[in-house]
């Protein structure tokens, strides 16, 4: 994956709470040798995420951080965007570690596990099928309805195009984002390209773009202007379509073919025109519209609502039925003077510019990576404001309280959140704390818990979990036989008790060997039903050994589950998970965690079981679904490489709980709590 990274790494934005630069994935394999609408929207919409964000993106792709990524005549090779959207991309085999994907051109690939923006730059397949072979309708209709149930946001160009998508999908108008496509271009020291006046057309030469309307009016024009009519794009459309549009552009005299151009010479055009021409039937923005205007540049368009949208008073209308009215059009297109576009330059610049358009991205950033804000169990963290030290250890106890259990006092040095200190500090503040606090707080047996409200002992779950430990041990070594399994860790209720979880059931973490985390799921479950009633085994997480990090959900609740796992087996030379999960120490500075390993690259394995992988992942993925299940929602999370299967998400639940205890036993003293707590003992 190639990599952008922002200049300053701990960078804050600051919108509601604090929240750290995020890793943003971007398909830009619309990105090529040849110039595109698609492909300048990709690079403007890549551009202005990488500004604020750190920015990855297929190998052989474009990339913002290329010296001279826009520059003519630089060789590009992208591979083949249907290719590696439905079949690299699916599943994510390539293991991208990611808050986010971004995806600019119609279509997200099949299994992407994280939150997904989608481009829809118009719907003229839905609304204007008769410019469209049935076999694309049905491709894209397919493609669509796919990403349809599975993006987090669709973005789209323009007010007509958001309002089109409304209307012929349904999807949600909340979620349906518009944001500026590109800035315009700035046209300077152009290279004379053409003899005598002419008139511009820029964009693929297809038949929603009203051609042969277009060519017969100017056919009427020639007779009675010295003017020419240039046409510079990729003609592009039915065979039959073609060849009588190629008659027509040959039988007209003034009409020049440029075929596509590169971005320099699309200037050089567009710097020397008497003006842009472009009377589609639809459009989803229109962006040489822009361009023209933004360099006062005189403008025809037809009625179509989005370029009237983007053009807003500045253009020349015909009517994109008329031929007469496009005649009439280009003669008073000749006729505009540069006080006529007094303004215009600096109303698209306003509208559409640079830093319009990395505004824009920043707020979809944040809307599309909102629930990723950390969960910080005593606010957000802040170098000036470190939570105090009594408070985080009451914070510890009602947090194990939360869960049923108590909690040893190593344990509680380990997990307190956002202190770090001796343990011989804690030691002498946990006593403080104990004998100011022993109408809430007890110890006895070596833990450490709330006093309950009742008056009544709380139940001690961990001894239920060893039971079910002990019960389940031959289960356990018949799992970890599997050639496909690396290594088991107890997890949830099984680790610590949780009071959440009260089912007679093994909660597991289990490492699978890379490309088999769906081999080892599949032997997890066929073992289970084996067993017989009884004996369960709830494999909670599957995480292939080169996908240990836990990227999604770096929140308190994820770091304390990471924290006291429980390791029941690793087979040799496979590394414990919390030596991939570093990110913990934010929220735990008092853990020892292993060395670090996350950044260790593995053999990639290939073959016949790693299609099998993917082909199960596929299998199951659809069962969920029709089940009401999906990957992204309601704790679910799978690709290629990890399998998380929380069909409830306690995280809120745990939230509650937590405020409701503190709110209850989290009376300390006003102003420093220390200096109270040591006077009172005084």
């Amino acid at each position: 994956m190639q990599r952008q990274t922002c200049s300053d790494p701990n960078a804050y934005f600051n919108e509601g709470s604090p929240q750290l630069m995020r890793t943003l994935f971007a398909d830009t394999t619309s990105v090529r040798p040849v110039a595109s609408g698609t492909g300048r929207y990709t690079r403007a919409l890549v551009s202005a995420l990488a500004a604020r964000n750190t920015v990855i993106c297929s190998p052989g792709c474009w990339h913002p951080e290329q010296a001279g990524g826009e520059a003519e005549g630089e060789v590009l090779n992208p591979p083949g965007y249907h290719r590696e959207l439905n079949l690299t991309l699916a599943g994510n085999r390539p293991n991208i570690t990611a808050d986010a994907g971004f995806f600019p051109n119609y279509f997200m690939p099949p299994a992407w596990p994280y939150p997904a923006a989608v481009t829809l730059h118009d719907l003229s397949f839905l609304s204007h099928p008769q410019f469209y072979s049935r076999k694309m309708r049905s491709w894209y209709r397919h493609r669509l309805s796919h990403t349809l149930r599975n993006a987090s946001f669709i973005l789209t160009v323009s007010e007509t195009s958001r309002q089109s998508i409304i209307r012929h999908t349904g999807f949600a108008a909340d979620r349906i984002l518009v944001h500026p496509p590109a800035p315009p271009l700035q046209l300077q020291s152009p290279v004379p390209v053409h003899e005598e006046p002419y008139l511009l057309y820029i964009g693929n030469l297809e038949p929603k773009k009203n051609f042969e309307n277009m060519l017969l009016a100017f056919r009427e024009v020639r007779k009675q202007r010295s003017v020419s009519l240039v046409l510079a794009g990729r003609l592009h459309g039915p065979a039959a379509w073609t060849r009588r549009i190629r008659r027509l552009i040959a039988g007209t005299a003034g009409v020049t073919y440029a075929g596509f151009v590169s971005e320099a010479r699309m200037q050089d055009l567009l710097a020397f025109s008497s003006g842009l021409v472009l009377v589609s039937h639809i459009e989803g923005f229109g962006l040489p519209v822009m361009d023209a205007l933004a360099n006062e540049i005189p403008v025809l368009i037809s009625q179509d609502a989005a370029l009237q949208e983007v053009a807003g008073k500045w253009a020349v209308t015909a009517d994109g039925t008329s031929a007469a009215s496009i005649t009439s059009g280009m003669m008073q297109l000749q006729e505009r003077t540069s006080a006529d576009l007094s303004g215009a330059g600096r109303a698209m610049a306003q509208r559409f510019g640079s830093e319009a358009c990395i505004s824009a991205t920043e707020r979809i950033t944040r809307k599309l990576t909102h629930q990723k804000r950390a969960f910080h169990l005593l606010g957000e963290p802040s170098q000036h404001h470190a939570p105090d030290t009594h408070t985080a250890i009451l914070a510890g106890i009602a947090y194990a309280d939360v869960f049923g259990a108590g909690i040893t006092r190593r344990k509680l040095h380990r997990s307190l959140s956002g202190v770090k200190l001796s343990f011989e500090a804690f030691s002498q503040a946990l006593v403080e704390l104990l004998a100011y606090r022993d109408d809430a707080l007890s110890e006895s047996n070596g833990l450490l818990r709330l006093r309950p409200v009742s008056g009544q002992p709380q139940p001690d779950q961990a001894e239920e979990a060893g039971r079910v430990r002990r019960r389940h041990a031959r289960l356990l070594r018949l799992v970890m036989a599997s050639p496909w399994v690396r290594g088991l860790y107890y997890s949830g209720g099984t680790a610590h008790g949780s009071g959440l979880d009260a089912q007679p059931d093994l909660d597991l973490l289990v490492v699978a060997a890379q490309n088999r985390s769906w081999l080892a799921y599949a032997w997890i479950r066929a073992v289970s039903l084996l067993a017989g009633r009884g004996s369960s085994v709830c494999a909670n997480y599957v995480l292939a050994e080169n996908a240990q990090q836990v990227h999604w959900q770096r929140d308190f609740y994820t770091a304390f589950q990471l924290l006291f796992l429980r390791k029941v087996s690793l087979k040799p030379g496979t590394k414990h998970i919390r030596s991939h999960n570093h990110w913990m120490k934010a929220h735990f500075p008092n853990a020892r965690l292993p060395e670090e390993s996350g950044a260790e690259k593995m053999p990639a394995k290939k073959g016949l079981l790693s299609r099998f992988n993917l082909l199960l992942m596929f299998f199951w993925s659809a069962v969920w679904k029709r089940a009401g299940l999906q990957s992204g929602t309601g704790g679910l999370l799978w690709d290629a490489h990890r399998i998380k299967l929380h069909t409830r998400d306690h995280r809120p639940q745990v939230k509650q709980a937590f405020a409701e205890r503190m709110r209850r036993f989290g009376g300390l003293p006003a102003g420093s709590a220390a200096v109270s707590i040591r006077k009172k003992l005084s």
